[in-house]
């Protein structure tokens, strides 16, 4: 099969079979509850069911429990909110381009369908309803449109993956959580960061850096008073070696502190406890009151309650240096395990992978995505949840089962992580690990995991025969655990069910003018020589170059290319931050790709090539 010919039924197979915001392509009907929201003045909340083979919209009667209304989708769901009158329904469609879709309530009819940014995945108004803000993932923006007049009306640019809007209580300032760091894994301080926004004038007010190694941002909300912002986060222990997991060894879970004030960034506090992990914190919420904080534990399957008024005492004695028999500083916070102990609690759930949580009439919701339903929780009734199923939900299969154990801390020794803490949406963190199968003082950036199955041998350097080995590797070295060979194997068949996004730098699915000439440039410069086949990769190893100082002569096996536009940093060690910096800063002898004789546009053809992939 010529080139050509190859490429057209990639792109159709990709179109057909994109996955949608879970990265699951399981064929059974998992409902897979997400996002919710209240319907105004009603005892009612809708709930986005993302389910692979038949999503839809459920209306659950908090008074009876019970389903009463079901809007079939014809498109993967992901962000959702509510006009003030209760009779739009605001669903973002998570494609390229996203589209913002305004549903009837009372029919379940699409009104009107907007073009926002790629991959849109949360949807937040503004108090009086006139404003509507849609956080666009894979453009790395914030789209602003005016539902009056049914149009998006400007972009405000974010950082990297923004996944999580917060309106301020004043309506002044909207909050945007950023995925993952945009940066060169070489540098000192690595950090994903805050967007603020002013909503009067749509200007950027700041990107807020939080503590060094922090990541995976997928919680934001506001105090009641505006005064402080609460970011939940993963805070990665980059610069060690993965030698042991005890104490947070590897990865903590964080809560990080915005001072809304001065606009700037407080302090970050560890949710885990000395000898247990809180995996994998997800959506926050304040209770009316502003006495507490909720936090869902996505990995530990748990709810976090924080008692603030008391967590805000301690910080301000600290840091004013009069908390008597302190056992740390204020500026060390982020590595203490214990200095929040007595003001949280942690309350076992029913169902498994709480996603989002809310608020409604005085009890909290939470979606819990792999058991079919909400967990209920009464804040009066002291630490018990009841469960509430939102339909039939099948037998769990062997790639839903490799879903759950990808995302359950219960498979790490102490519940520290899971395969997503490095992994989020089986991709890459963004940061370099000195991981144990290649010697010690040798840093590598994380590789997704998408299509590992099929482009062996794994790890940067190949060291690993195949996935099959490397996820078995994994569980040992990683999460420090001995678990079955059934489970390893759900994980491999979950892994292997996995298939890449359409990127957004197709034109209808097809390669942009651009990025046409920069297929022939792709072969004028020799790329595909190593990069060839369906998924550009001869899966041999070569030293072409890249390697720095201990690693200058190692041979790196052939990466694929594809989804290349969202796996950045690039190399081995994650120092080029974008593509222009691999084909020009770091290809000074032309061994990695005949490159040094390229024009500017050339250069830039080829990059929008490499990214259309």
């Amino acid at each position: 099969m010529n080139r050509n010919k190859f490429h057209i039924l990639a792109i159709i197979a990709l179109l057909s079979g994109w996955l949608l915001f879970s990265n699951s392509v399981s064929a059974q009907n998992y409902l897979s509850p997400s996002r919710t929201i209240a319907v105004p003045g009603e005892k009612k909340i809708w709930i986005v069911s993302a389910s692979e083979s038949q999503p839809a919209l459920l209306l659950l009667d908090l008074t009876s429990e019970q389903v009463e209304q079901k809007i079939e989708l014809s498109f993967h769901p992901s962000g959702l909110n509510i006009s003030p009158n209760g009779e739009i329904l605001y669903v973002a469609e998570y494609s390229t381009p996203g589209k913002l879709h305004l549903l009837q309530t009372n029919n379940g009819k699409v009104k009107h369908s907007i073009i926002v940014g790629d991959y849109p995945t949360d949807v937040c108004i503004s108090h009086d309803g006139n404003k509507i803000w849609v956080a666009n993932r894979f453009s790395n923006d914030i789209s602003v449109v005016n539902p009056n007049k049914k149009e998006e009306t400007i972009r405000i640019p974010a950082v990297r993956e923004p996944v999580t809007l917060a309106l301020s209580p004043d309506g002044k300032t909207l909050a945007v959580a950023n995925l993952l760091p945009f940066q060169s894994s070489l540098d000192e301080y690595v950090s994903a960061q805050i967007t603020l926004i002013n909503t009067q004038n749509n200007q950027v007010i700041d990107h807020i850096a939080l503590a060094n190694g922090s990541q995976s941002i997928e919680g934001l909300c506001f105090s009641p008073d505006g005064t402080f912002l609460y970011a939940t986060h993963i805070l990665s222990r980059f610069l060690f070696p993965t030698t042991q997991i005890e104490r947070g060894w590897i990865n903590t879970n964080a809560l990080s502190i915005i001072d809304m004030q001065g606009k700037k960034y407080y302090n970050t506090l560890l949710l885990d406890q000395v000898d247990k992990g809180a995996a994998n914190p997800r959506s926050a919420t304040v209770s009316s009151d502003g006495k507490k904080l909720f936090i869902a534990l996505a990995g530990t399957h748990e709810l976090m309650e924080i008692n603030l008024p008391g967590m805000h005492k301690k910080l301000e004695l600290l840091q004013a240096g009069k908390l008597e028999n302190a056992l740390t500083s204020f500026q060390e916070l982020p590595d203490n395990l214990s200095f929040i102990y007595t003001e949280q609690k942690r309350i076992p759930l029913q169902g498994k992978g709480p996603r989002f949580i809310a608020e409604y009439y005085g009890k909290l919701y939470l979606s819990d995505y792999f058991s079919g339903g909400l967990d209920v929780f009464d804040p009066m009734n002291n630490e018990t949840s009841r469960f509430i199923h939102l339909g039939e939900e099948p037998e769990l299969n062997q790639i839903r089962k490799g879903e759950l154990y990808f995302n359950d801390a219960a498979f790490c020794m102490q519940h520290w992580q899971s395969c997503i803490s490095c992994h989020p949406d089986v991709r890459t963190d963004a940061l370099n690990w000195d991981l144990m199968n290649d010697g010690l003082g040798n840093p590598k950036n994380t590789k997704s995991l998408v299509l590992a199955h099929v482009t062996p041998p794994c790890m940067i350097t190949g060291i690993r025969k195949n996935a099959e080995v490397a996820v078995r590797a994994g569980i040992k070295w990683i999460q420090f655990a001995d678990r079955s060979e059934e489970e390893a194997a759900c994980i491999d068949a979950y892994l292997k069910s996995l298939s890449p996004l359409p990127s957004p730098h197709l034109q209808n699915g097809k390669l942009s003018n651009s990025a046409e000439k920069g297929k022939q440039v792709f072969e004028k410069a020799g790329c595909a020589e190593c990069h060839n086949g369906p998924y550009f990769t001869d899966q041999n190893k070569y030293n072409v170059g890249t390697g720095e100082n201990e690693s200058s002569e190692i041979t790196f096996d052939t990466p694929t290319l594809r989804e290349l536009w969202r796996t950045y940093p690039y190399l081995y060690n994650g120092r080029a931050k974008t593509l222009q910096e691999v084909l020009t800063v770091f290809n000074p002898e032309d061994k990695h790709g005949k490159t040094s004789h390229l024009t500017e546009e050339e250069i830039n053809n080829l990059v929008e090539y490499l990214l259309s992939l």
